[in-house]
């Protein structure tokens, strides 16, 4: 692979961690408040609280599959990257992060479009039309393409 496309994935693999975190732990202090709220109904209130804990369980299950199986992907689509590789990618994630909002996209969309564009494998894609648009993005994605070579 080439290095824009591994500096490509770099980038989308942080975002998307990035947005994943605060996800992460609402569901699971919703989860974990759930479990707490039923076992104190079960043993103050009544036994038959316990009923709760089947759905409960249920969910749980779920999530957790749902996490290990969007993670796995997440990490089998990052590149390896060195400290450095990390610390710069990270810096271009928040860089572009502010300048999603000038492109008129949401976080979502901009991610949809790096998908599509490390899909494609194409030279011209979001993110060099995006740093061609500012200085500052284009010197820091080439410090992320120069760190993949």
């Amino acid at each position: 692979m080439n290095a824009i496309q591994l500096a490509s994935r770099a980038v989308f693999s942080a975002y998307v961690q990035k947005l994943l975190r605060p996800i992460e732990i609402v569901t699971a202090s919703v989860l974990l408040l759930s479990v707490a709220a039923a076992g104190y109904l079960s043993s103050s209130v009544s036994i038959w609280w316990l009923l709760l804990f089947v759905p409960l369980i249920l969910l749980s299950l779920i999530a957790s599959v749902i996490w290990l199986i969007v993670t796995g992907l997440l990490r089998r689509f990052t590149p390896v990257q060195s400290q450095t590789q990390k610390r710069e990618v990270q810096r271009f994630v928040g860089l572009v992060g502010s300048h999603a909002d000038l492109l008129g996209l949401t976080k979502f969309g901009l991610i949809v479009r790096v998908i599509q564009d490390v899909i494609r494998r194409s030279d011209k894609n979001i993110l060099s039309s995006t740093i061609d648009d500012s200085k500052e993005l284009s010197a820091t994605f080439k410090n992320v393409v120069n760190s993949f070579t």
